[in-house]
């Protein structure tokens, strides 16, 4: 069995895991119903391919590579292709 480290509850520590809880759940499922009332559930599902693309981008101290650069564009464009933001939009 493998023991945990002990857990030492700082006021830094405490706010992180409330900046945590509040500002990455909460703000996530508020931003993800606002995005639901606002268009079809299929297109805005496709937006959660980007998440690990944009979090690689934002994170603190990750390499910017050529093959990073490649995928982030393939992903994007991936994106784009299939919400259909190269098509022409249709007058309603």
């Amino acid at each position: 069995m493998v023991k945990s480290p002990a857990t030492h509850w700082t006021p830094v520590a405490f706010f992180d895991l409330l900046y945590i809880i509040i500002g990455g759940t909460a703000g996530a499922w508020i931003l993800w119903m606002v995005l639901l009332s606002r268009d079809h559930a299929s297109r805005v599902s496709t937006y959660l391919f980007g998440v690990p693309a944009l979090a690689s981008l934002i994170g603190l101290g990750e390499p910017l590579n050529i093959l990073f650069v490649r995928g982030f564009v393939a992903v994007s464009a991936s994106i784009l292709l299939v919400n259909g933001c190269f098509r022409k939009q249709r007058a309603a």
